[in-house]
């Protein structure tokens, strides 16, 4: 009786930290955040197509105007950085593969959301007085399996 008690007496304890993480200081605070993740089309003259998802969410296919916008958001894993988007870009003549999120590279710039420009020659993270500007990631070849020391996730 007295270690349920005990594991009683545990959850209440762990709830209520929790509880107190969230509204810290009066601020929305917590420990299972969201992000926002923003996604412009940036070709000269042409629809973006965009198909992203991650294990377990398949976003669908989204066709962006020049200029057009697709957002969505983001719950990166509290405890282990393992959370990852990636996307498939096609236009006339192209197809295009990237990991548009990764919580170990994204997570601080992300914090208060991410832009994506999607240019002809690979994807621009837009920061406030910067941006960084990515290669996009190989190719797919003949079984879709992920290219061992390469940093692309392929779809299933």
């Amino acid at each position: 009786m007295d270690s349920v008690s005990n594991i009683m007496l545990s959850l209440i304890m762990f709830s209520t930290i929790l509880l107190g993480l969230e509204f810290k200081g009066g601020e929305s605070f917590s420990i299972f955040s969201k992000e926002t993740i923003t996604i412009n089309n940036k070709l000269h003259e042409m629809q973006l197509g965009v198909h992203c998802k991650d294990k377990k969410h398949d976003l669908g296919l989204q066709n962006l105007l020049v200029g057009g916008n697709f957002s969505f958001k983001v719950f990166p894993n509290p405890f282990m950085k393992v959370t990852q988007y990636f996307c498939s870009f096609v236009w006339i003549g192209e197809l295009k593969y990237f990991d548009i999120y990764m919580q170990a590279r994204d997570e601080v710039d992300c914090r208060n959301g991410c832009y994506w420009q999607i240019q002809e020659s690979g994807p621009c993270k837009i920061k406030l007085r910067s941006h960084d500007c990515f290669k996009w990631n190989k190719a797919l070849r003949g079984n879709h399996k992920r290219d061992q020391g390469d940093n692309t996730t392929l779809p299933k």
